[in-house]
């Protein structure tokens, strides 16, 4: 029997029982199924379509709030979410309300039971997972509320991604790394493969720069399916005011130009520069507290955190740095804290709530064998961390009232969610 519910909360519970997002079927069956018996929503919108090892999320706002920008109604996809769930599903950059969130899932429930239900009697397929449910109702909603594009974030990979079944204007591929290593293999090229799956025949691509092996393979899938590459290093230069920090937002930016322009043509100045001085991404670089400073970042993964540690010291001012850092059990934790111990002054370890983070104590097993054991500390939960991060700010600004010292959290997505929630409780 269907069961519907009326709160959020509930919703996610419910939603919650369902396979893992981190987890990863290689298979586009049950999503075709369930938008067959939907009607196709995805058919009702034209899309973008974007996929990455870093950067997908700032250029998917990007490339959103430059088509909206033009006078459209777009709606954006992305994950994971930092603090609500709602963040995922946003229409001209608000979140999707409650109510309508509530609605959602009860108008796409009984689509889903039943592909459950053909799921549990042939025995052939898992059921429905969180991410292929949340998946389905972003593509309702953006087809309910007529939106005229959608910005599309891959959750992981592309080819057996639940997003890959649109037919998108443009796809875009950011930079591709080493991340997941256990659903899309642990080689760069296994990786790039993957995620070249989103290109379509004869549909643009933009890309980002490459590392040599995954460049080879996503121009062999692009020349394979007549699909023209855009690159970004080949781009115009352009003097653009940007808001968010980080050489690598410019990558992200040009890429979302590039794309934008693939549909629409050439894109005047003032466009660019009101949209780039206004576009916010939350957990980028952001400075979420002032007294005591603190940023957040949510670099989860070796690249991630190197290019972090590049705009930490080209942007942040500082002179004293304690990071506190979790990372989840499943990502090369050894080269993200040798980063992190070679940045910060001080570290402080700790854990999110997440089942898939990695102890403290574990981490401190993973610390560089040099780092000293006086130069870190380890804690039972982020708000913990934050504590302990304060107070030793705190004892170094009394002892050294003439420098600057600065909070940075970063290591994982639900360790910048958890600070969030604690610091900026209507995020």
């Amino acid at each position: 029997m269907t069961q519907f519910h009326n709160s959020v909360t509930k919703i996610i519970q419910a939603m919650q029982s369902r396979a893992s997002e981190s987890k990863f079927d290689p298979s586009l069956v049950r999503v075709e199924q369930a938008l067959e018996l939907m009607n196709h929503p995805e058919h009702d919108f034209k899309s973008v379509h974007i996929t990455g090892t870093n950067g997908k999320t700032s250029t998917a706002y990007f490339t959103a709030a430059l088509i909206q920008n033009l006078g459209f109604k777009v709606g954006l996809f992305t994950s994971p979410h930092l603090v609500r769930i709602n963040e995922r599903i946003k229409i001209n950059g608000h979140d999707i309300s409650d109510a309508d969130f509530i609605d959602l899932y009860n108008a796409v429930l009984p689509y889903v039971e039943l592909v459950d239900q053909d799921a549990t009697v042939s025995k052939t397929q898992p059921k429905i997972s969180y991410f292929e449910f949340i998946v389905l109702m972003a593509f309702r909603y953006f087809s309910d509320e007529a939106v005229a594009f959608a910005v599309i974030e891959v959750g992981m990979g592309g080819s057996w991604d639940a997003t890959n079944l649109i037919t998108p204007e443009v796809s875009i591929i950011t930079s591709i790394d080493i991340d997941h290593t256990e659903y899309l293999g642990n080689t760069l090229e296994s990786i790039a493969s993957e995620k070249a799956g989103i290109i379509k025949p004869q549909v643009p691509a933009v890309v980002q720069k490459q590392l040599p092996a995954a460049r080879k393979v996503v121009e062999a899938a692009a020349s394979k399916l007549k699909a023209p590459l855009l690159r970004v290093e080949n781009a115009e230069p352009k003097t653009i005011q940007l808001a968010m920090r980080g050489r690598y937002q410019i990558d992200n930016m040009v890429a979302a130009i590039l794309a934008v322009e693939s549909i629409f043509g050439p894109l005047d100045q003032q466009l660019l520069d009101d949209t780039f001085s206004k576009v916010f991404v939350p957990g980028r670089l952001q400075q979420i507290s002032q007294e005591p400073a603190i940023v957040v970042d949510i670099a989860h993964n070796p690249a991630g955190v190197a290019v972090l540690a590049e705009a930490v010291r080209e942007y942040l001012d500082y002179d004293y740095l304690i990071a506190v850092v979790g990372i989840l059990q499943e990502k090369d934790v050894q080269p993200m804290l040798t980063t992190f111990a070679k940045l910060a002054d001080y570290l402080v370890l700790t854990q999110s709530k997440s089942p898939r983070a990695l102890p403290a104590d574990q981490l401190v097993k993973l610390l560089p064998a040099d780092f000293s054991s006086s130069d870190f500390e380890t804690a039972a939960s982020v708000n913990q961390a934050l504590a302990q991060a304060v107070t030793r700010l705190e004892k170094f600004q009394s002892e050294h009232p003439e420098q600057k010292g600065l909070i940075l959290v970063s290591g994982s997505a639900t360790v910048v969610g958890e600070t969030l929630a604690l610091l900026e409780p209507g995020a």
